[in-house]
């Protein structure tokens, strides 16, 4: 697995290597005051190398580079004022698995951290202080510096180039919309209707706008999507779209550092997005006629993307995402045991709007790209091989197949013309085996019977409900009523088995039969019980 870490730090090291070694070279040239040739420029930049590289590669030392990056204190600032703040928001900005960052995997005891972290032979000790400290930055400034990274890197970390760019994008605003419900999700040809639908918690058990935390959508052009991102960055836990929405200049003021009259024009230009509705439907919208006070009303049926995406969010999450997933799919593929476990959800059908141009549907669509459809199929009954009896164990759970054959020996043994000690045996052996069958299946419908029986709406007879139910073992055990009536059932049901099978080549069995027939069950009243 490659990491992401040694990468980043050792593309540091190697720029930083690189700056002082032109740096170092610029001040010789300047105090020799004369031009140098190519060849004793090499040669003197190749000893400022060996000299000072040493140094660089000691201070970015996997271990203290990190800890000290990430000891550093922002004192609540949003963007970096200097190299050093800006090293700690690359560090926690960047990527290690795909869509997660260095900061999420620490905030979620991601076990890769630790993994890439050791990797570089970093001690565990200083891996415990490395994710404790990057848990303590506030997430939310890291979303600001990825979307103004450009404009600030090219700025040398000023704030100018930032403002500039809100000044353009407050000016494309009023292309776009602040919807709930995008109809391009429906038609890419849809233009409208567009308008953001909300409304109020109800505990009525439906995934709805207002019952689930759901993100604002915007129906934007693809050129203009940075509008969006910028609406929805957090700040102290609620987007900026809301202090737009209630025209707070102060924190637009504060978080920017420009005065009042440009927090105002912003706040008045991004306004535009939230009040440019249109709601008319559009032909190549689904419309359905839907009975209310009675009526029927049209309704156009639209997507809520906002639902939408913050469900592929949470099965992203518990899929891939999330630290048991990752440990327990590597365990897995290493065909080791996971003592903990791992969720996941199958049978999903990915949805993709916008083909390769995902930008010209919505805001949310372009982040995310695809959604999930869950499966919805009707349930697969489980098919039992034993059936806990309703009315009769022998009708029910004891099958004619699997004691045809030896009602088939005892009817050779009844047609033989002599009897002998032989013949009587192997009629005994024959009984006992019958016998032996009836406990076989008695144990697998008492294995089923907590799992089926369903006592209220059982028709056993009361000296089967002993005999096959768990919830009477005390009463199986010590009373011998019920064992005494079982028995006689199996030596009448035998008798009647046998003329039942064999038709009108049965022979005609007697009470003598039947006598003997119970002795041999009797003989094994303790098994059955």
């Amino acid at each position: 697995m490659e990491n992401k870490i040694k990468e980043h730090i050792d593309r540091l090291a190697k720029k930083r290597l690189s700056d002082s070694v032109d740096s170092e070279f610029e001040k010789i040239k300047k105090e020799a005051g004369e031009s140098i040739d190519q060849k004793e420029e090499k040669r003197l930049k190749d000893n400022i190398r060996n000299n000072i590289k040493e140094k660089v590669e000691k201070e970015y030392g996997y271990g203290a580079w990190l800890d000290r990056v990430l000891s550093q204190d922002l004192g609540g600032a949003y963007f970096p004022s200097n190299q050093n703040e800006e090293d700690l928001f690359q560090i926690l900005n960047l990527e290690v698995l795909y869509k997660l960052t260095f900061k999420s995997a620490c905030d979620d005891g991601h076990p890769i951290i630790s993994e890439l972290l050791e990797d570089l032979d970093v001690e565990k000790e200083v891996v415990g202080k490395c994710i404790e400290k990057a848990k303590l930055h506030n997430p939310e400034p890291l979303a600001f510096y990825s979307l103004f990274q450009e404009e600030l890197e090219s700025g040398e970390l000023r704030s100018d180039n930032v403002c500039a760019t809100i000044d353009k994008l407050s000016e494309e605003s009023k292309h776009g919309t602040v919807v709930s419900h995008p109809a391009k999700m429906t038609n890419p040809e849809c233009k409208f209707p567009k308008f953001f639908a909300s409304s109020h918690l109800l505990p009525d058990g439906f995934v709805r706008t207002g019952n689930s935390r759901a993100v604002f959508d915007m129906h934007i052009n693809a050129v203009n999507l940075k509008v969006f991102k910028f609406i929805s960055l957090d700040y102290r836990q609620k987007p900026l779209l809301e202090y737009i929405k209630n025209k707070d200049l102060q924190v637009v003021m504060k978080l920017f550092g420009v005065a009042e009259d440009q927090a105002k024009t912003w706040v008045e230009n991004f306004t535009s997005c939230i009040t440019n509705e249109d709601r008319r439907t559009n032909q190549r919208i689904r419309q359905v006629y839907f009975p209310a006070g009675g009526n029927y009303h049209s309704l156009s049926i639209l997507t809520p993307s906002g639902l939408v995406f913050s469900l592929k969010e949470k099965i992203d999450t518990i899929n891939d995402r999330s630290p048991s997933a990752y440990s327990g799919k590597k365990q897995k593929k290493d065909n080791r045991y996971s003592k903990e476990g791992f969720s996941t959800i199958p049978n999903l059908t990915v949805t993709r709007h916008g083909g390769e141009h995902p930008k010209n549907i919505s805001g949310l669509n372009n982040k995310y790209q695809t959604y999930y459809l869950l499966q919805s199929m009707p349930p697969i009954l489980k098919k039992r091989n034993i059936r806990f009896p309703n009315h009769n164990f022998f009708s029910e759970s004891f099958r004619y197949y699997e004691y045809r054959e030896i009602f088939d020996g005892l009817h050779k043994l009844f047609k033989t013309d002599y009897n002998n000690i032989r013949i009587r045996e192997g009629r005994d052996y024959r009984l006992q085996d019958l016998v032996d069958c009836i406990i076989d299946r008695m144990w697998a419908v008492r294995a089923v019977c907590n799992e089926q029986d369903h006592s209220k709406e059982s028709r056993l007879q009361p000296h089967q409900k002993i005999w096959l139910c768990d919830e009477n073992h005390q009463a199986r055990e010590e009373e011998n009523d019920w064992l005494d009536k079982l028995c006689a059932e199996i030596a009448g049901w035998t008798i009647r088995t046998y003329e039942k099978l064999l038709g009108k080549q049965a022979f005609k069995l007697g009470e003598s039969e039947r006598q003997h027939i119970l002795e041999i069950v009797n003989e094994n009243r303790e098994a059955l019980r």
